[in-house]
């Protein structure tokens, strides 16, 4: 897998491997944001 490195040459991005902190870091942020999306869908079902 690859991120984009901060590093930026001429406006192209610089690709590097991701690290695994790069990868841990992704990943709690995809599941902090499916964890809202559930917070705030739940509610709703529950109404119903």
């Amino acid at each position: 897998m690859l991120v984009v490195s901060p590093d930026r040459d001429m406006g192209v991005s610089q690709w590097k491997p991701a690290s695994e902190n790069d990868l841990k870091e992704a990943v709690d942020r995809r599941l902090e944001y499916i964890r809202k999306e559930i917070d705030e869908l739940l509610p709703k079902m529950n109404h119903d």
